[in-house]
């Protein structure tokens, strides 16, 4: 008689928890700002994965000044522009969102890109960033929490290779916005 072949031991995994994460279904629409949505959409990719997400589909808005205002108004009962508008539109059983839309205010980028001496794109990754935080949970209500998610935005753009934003408390200084100005990518 035969001995039978050893078959290694291994834990059984059920089939679609061993597969990996799927893709992110990413659509870019950055009308006036077009020639900026293919460094906006490979740098978007890039972020969402150094994100602990679920996230699996998103929609990023470039957004006119008269739509930034209509939803911050008709969400957040405050008229004013803002830079950064997102909304979760599916959760998982956990809260964590699956899918989410993304408003960027063009004109909000524009004026914040040339007080950082950095380029509208390199702005608009940013807020773009901001959201998929948000969409991960962060929260930026307290003072605390909100240096913690420019910490966490300044990681993110480090190792996209763009460098930090809002650098490090360090002895009560705030280092200067290094984003790379001009890089094409």
């Amino acid at each position: 008689m035969k001995p039978e072949p050893s078959v290694p031991s291994v834990p059984a995994i059920h089939p679609i928890l061993a597969m990996p994460p799927a893709p992110l279904d990413l659509c870019v629409i950055a009308g006036t700002q077009r020639a900026a949505a293919p460094f906006l959409e490979w740098h978007i990719r890039q972020a969402a994965k150094l994100c602990d997400s679920p996230l699996r589909e998103l929609t990023v808005i470039v957004a006119s000044d008269g739509l930034i205002r209509r939803l911050h108004q008709q969400f957040f009962n405050d008229p004013t522009l803002t830079d950064v508008i997102t909304f979760p539109l599916e959760q998982d059983q956990r809260g964590r969102a699956l899918s989410g839309e993304i408003y960027i205010c063009p004109s909000v980028a524009r004026r914040q890109a040339k007080l950082r001496h950095i380029s509208i794109r390199h702005e608009m990754l940013l807020y773009t960033i901001h959201g998929i935080l948000h969409l991960c949970g962060h929260d930026d209500l307290s003072a605390r929490k909100c240096n913690a998610m420019h910490n966490e935005e300044d990681r993110i753009l480090e190792k996209l290779g763009l460098g930090p934003v809002f650098g490090r408390p360090e002895l009560g200084t705030r280092r200067k916005p290094r984003l790379i100005p001009s890089q094409n990518r």
